[in-house]
C-alpha cells in the first residue's frame, strides 16, 4: 500500500475516534508505537498524519508532554472564552477585592492545565452588534459567560458564537443555559440559627437589581422556611437602582435611608444579614453613627468573603466563596457539555461561613 494512502487512513482513524468520543477534547492521542503497530507502518507515516491534523487545528503538540485533541473534529479551534463584568473596577487586581480577578485567573489556569487554548474578552461585549463586530472571526467550541450578562436579558446573542455556553456565577432560576452558581442556602441557615439565639428580629438587607443577588434572595427565603424564622424584615435598598445607574448612584445613602426607616419602626432588631460584603460594611458604618454597638446591639454578616471584610472594625462575618473552585467547576462543566457527557442545567459550588467579631 502506498505511503500516501496509509497516512490518510491514520488521519481517518483518529478523526473517527474524535467523532465517536473515543478521544475527547484535551485527551492525549494514541502513542506513535501503538499506531505504528496497528497500521504496520513506520513512524514517518504516523508523524505525517499527526502533522496534517495539527495543521487542521484538530490536534495540538506540547513539547515534552505529548499530542492532544484540540477540537471536536470539525476543524474549529477550541477556546474557553470568559466574558467579564462591564464595570472596569473588577479588572484591577485590588488587594481589597480580588474575587473577580481570582476567578478569571482560575479559569485561565484550569484551561491551560488541560492543554487547551484560552481567550478572554473583557468589558467589550454589550450586545449582538458587539458580538458580530468583535468576534466575527473567532471560532470557539464553548464559552464561559459572566453571570452579570444575565442582567441584560436573554443570552441568545452568545449562541451566535457557540452552542455551548456556561453562565459563570449566575442565577439558575432565571437562565435557559447551564449555570454554575453559589450554594448559599446552608450559610444562611447557619446565620438564621445563630440569630434565633440572639432573640429579636432579623433584617435581610439586599438589592434585587441583579440576577446574582436575586439568586441569594431566593436562597435566603428557603433558609427562612427551613429554620422556621418568624421575625424577618426584608429591606430592599435598591428600589431606585437600575442597570444604567448602578455604578453612579450613592448606595451608602440608599442603605442608610432604608435602615433608618426599619430601625425607627417598633420592634427590637438584633441581627442584620446583608447580601454582600459591600452592603454590610456600609450598614456597619451607619449603625456606628447611630450609636449602636456591633455585635452587642446588632450582629452583622455580609456575603462574599471579600478581603476588605477584615479591614473594618469589628471584622465582618461573611460567607466565603472560593473563586478558584468556581472557575474549575465551570471549566469542567463546559467540557462535559461540549463532549455530550452532561445534560445538567446547574452546578452549585458550596460556600463556608467565616464567623468573626461582628456576629
Amino acid at each position: 500500500m502506498a505511503s500516501g494512502t496509509i497516512y490518510k487512513k491514520i488521519v481517518a482513524y483518529l478523526k473517527n475516534a474524535i467523532e465517536d468520543g473515543g478521544l475527547k477534547i484535551g485527551d492525549a492521542i494514541y502513542s506513535e508505537n501503538l499506531l505504528c503497530e496497528k497500521f504496520k507502518v513506520s513512524r514517518t507515516s504516523v508523524r505525517k498524519a499527526i502533522r496534517q491534523m495539527i495543521d487542521e487545528n484538530l490536534l495540538v503538540s506540547r513539547q515534552g508532554v505529548g499530542t492532544f485533541v484540540k477540537s471536536n473534529g470539525h476543524g474549529i479551534l477550541y477556546n474557553a472564552v470568559c466574558m467579564v463584568n462591564h464595570h472596569s473596577r473588577i479588572l484591577r487586581y485590588d488587594i481589597s477585592d480580588t474575587y473577580y480577578m481570582d476567578m478569571l485567573y482560575g479559569v485561565e489556569e484550569e484551561v491551560n492545565r488541560r492543554n487547551m487554548n484560552f481567550q478572554m474578552f473583557s468589558n467589550v461585549l454589550r450586545g449582538e452588534a458587539d458580538i458580530q463586530e468583535k468576534m466575527a472571526h473567532v471560532k470557539v467550541d464553548g464559552a464561559l459567560v459572566d453571570g452579570v450578562y444575565q442582567n441584560s436579558g436573554p443570552l441568545d446573542f452568545f449562541r451566535k458564537m457557540t452552542p455551548h455556553i456556561i453562565l459563570l456565577d449566575g442565577n439558575p432560576g432565571e437562565s435557559d443555559v447551564p449555570v454554575v452558581a453559589v450554594d448559599s442556602e446552608p450559610a444562611f441557615v447557619q446565620l438564621l440559627t445563630a440569630a434565633a439565639g440572639r432573640g429579636g428580629s432579623t433584617i435581610y438587607l439586599y438589592e434585587d437589581n441583579s440576577a446574582r443577588t436575586r439568586c441569594r434572595l431566593n436562597a435566603f427565603r428557603k433558609a427562612v422556611k427551613k429554620t422556621g424564622a418568624k421575625q424577618v424584615a426584608y429591606v430592599n435598598y435598591a428600589e431606585n437602582i437600575t442597570p444604567d445607574n448602578f455604578s453612579n448612584i450613592d448606595h451608602y445613602y440608599l442603605i442608610c435611608h432604608s435602615l433608618e426607616k426599619v430601625l425607627s419602626a417598633p420592634g427590637d432588631c438584633r441581627t442584620l444579614i446583608a447580601d454582600s460584603d459591600h452592603a454590610a460594611v456600609k450598614a456597619l458604618n451607619f449603625l456606628k453613627h447611630k450609636g449602636l454597638s456591633v455585635p452587642d446591639d446588632i450582629a452583622i454578616s455580609g456575603f462574599g468573603g471579600m478581603n476588605f471584610s477584615t479591614m473594618v472594625e469589628p471584622h465582618l462575618t461573611t460567607a466565603s466563596v472560593d473563586p478558584r473552585q468556581m472557575a474549575s467547576t465551570a471549566v469542567e462543566f463546559l467540557l462535559d457539555h461540549i463532549n455530550g457527557d452532561s445534560s445538567e442545567m446547574q452546578k452549585m459550588v458550596p460556600c463556608r461561613l467565616l464567623r468573626r467579631a461582628s456576629f
